[in-house]
């Protein structure tokens, strides 16, 4: 689907805008803050995921 110079591509960008956004929750939310957070965000991912895969 994708050729391995795209690929390889994508996750660099993904890799650099997942280290600016954690670095600016940081900033501004405080390190506490910023990791419960990501958990959230990881919670409501992960039951997208879950609910989007399964046949209804």
């Amino acid at each position: 689907m994708f050729t391995k110079d795209l690929q390889c591509l994508i996750l660099t960008e993904v890799f650099l805008f997942q280290t600016v956004i954690l670095a600016l929750l940081m900033k501004y939310l405080g390190h506490k803050k910023s990791i419960v957070f990501g958990l959230l965000f990881e919670t409501v991912q992960l039951a997208c995921f879950g609910f989007g895969s399964q046949d209804w």
